[in-house]
């Protein structure tokens, strides 16, 4: 299962890609709208087939630290994967 959320059409300027601990589908749209709050971020994507539950973030300007914060205060944790 594939969730995405999108906040404005872009032009991506920046991908952060991350392992997560995310469960489902339900906890996985609540967490990319509360994405789509922050600024800088444009789309939002969690891949919950995939054994990393992959989150991508994309925007302009991102930080990995505001975004890991952001997640954690959720109860959930991510960690960034390298390229």
């Amino acid at each position: 299962m594939f969730f995405e959320q999108t906040t404005t059409s872009f032009d991506m300027a920046q991908v952060l890609v991350f392992k997560s601990n995310i469960h489902d589908r339900m906890e996985a749209k609540a967490l990319c709208m509360a994405l789509a709050s922050v600024p800088g971020v444009e789309r939002c994507t969690i891949d919950l087939e995939d054994c990393d539950r992959v989150l991508r973030v994309q925007g302009d300007q991102l930080e990995s630290n505001t975004l890991v914060k952001i997640v954690s205060d959720w109860g959930l944790r991510i960690e960034e994967l390298a390229d």
